[in-house]
This record gives structure tokens, C-alpha cells and sequence, in this order.
């Protein structure tokens, strides 16, 4: 079963899993304040269904930390990495995630 077969496989038949990717907010020109996406090592965890949430520039978070996005809604990228509840580190390139195998920042 492939994982978005596992994913979709968590709700009842009559309910949609969340968007993978999710747009919040808006700011300047329409574009929106925050990304969001299901947290790819929350995956059979204690927190199935955990998404990462992160402020897109010139936004930012409690920590002065922002993120670019690349404005594709269908495949986003975005840069720096993300650290993720602390349990998935990795890049979103062209709409996948990747982990960050390699320690790159």
C-alpha cells in the first residue's frame, strides 16, 4: 500500500484527508502568510496526521524564522530546509519532501 493509500485509509468514507498542501493567511498582493503540510516523519508516530506549519517571507515566526516559496501552489519549493516538531528535518522541492540525509541546512 502506498503511503498516500495509508493516508487516505485513516478516514471515514465520507470525510477527505486534509489538503496536502495548505495556504493561510493573506498578506501583500494576495500572497499567503503561512504554508502548511502533513509532517512526513509523523507517519505511524505518536502524532499521525501532524502537519508542519511555516511563516512565507516577509512573514515570520516567534524566532525570527521565514521561509521563501517559490509561488507554485501545485509544487511548491521551498528554501531554507524545515525542521519539523522536531521529529522530520528535510526539504519541499516541486511539491515532494525529502529528508535531509546528508545534514545540509
Amino acid at each position: 500500500m502506498s503511503d498516500d493509500s495509508q493516508a487516505d485509509a485513516m478516514f471515514e468514507e465520507d470525510e477527505q484527508p486534509p489538503a496536502k498542501f495548505m495556504f493561510m493567511g493573506q498578506g501583500e498582493g494576495g500572497r499567503p502568510k503561512w504554508f502548511s503540510f502533513p509532517c512526513p516523519g509523523s507517519r505511524g508516530k505518536t502524532h499521525p496526521g501532524a502537519r508542519c506549519m511555516v511563516p512565507l517571507s516577509p512573514q515570520r515566526n516567534s524566532n525570527g524564522a521565514t521561509w521563501e516559496w517559490n509561488g507554485d501552489r501545485e509544487k511548491p519549493t521551498l528554501s531554507p530546509s524545515v525542521n519539523c516538531h522536531g521529529c522530520w528535518h528535510g526539504f519541499i522541492r516541486e511539491g515532494e519532501s525529502t529528508p535531509d540525509v546528508d545534514g545540509r541546512g
